[in-house]
């Protein structure tokens, strides 16, 4: 997982993809079969669909430093995991 400070106070954070973590950011949506494509290309096409949880995570990446909620402080992503 990524972090940077946009200054003394407030920090921004990233998900960084893993070997075993794909992060697709959501902005404007996918389709499956580019969901399946995807993980084929990050987890090698070897891969099997029925090894790979998808997630829907809304993850807090701006501001987080900050204890109130503001909506637009967390963003939508799909998790693609490789299960062990």
């Amino acid at each position: 997982m990524g972090y940077s400070s946009i200054s003394q106070t407030a920090r921004d954070f990233w998900p960084v993809n893993t070997p075993t973590e794909l992060y697709l950011y959501f902005p404007d949506g996918y389709v499956i079969s580019e969901i399946l494509q995807m993980a084929k290309d990050h987890f090698g096409d070897d891969s099997d669909i029925n090894n790979i949880e998808i997630s829907a995570e809304y993850i807090h990446t701006s501001d987080i430093n900050y204890d109130q909620y503001v909506s637009c402080d967390y963003t939508n992503f799909i998790v693609l995991k490789k299960k062990a």
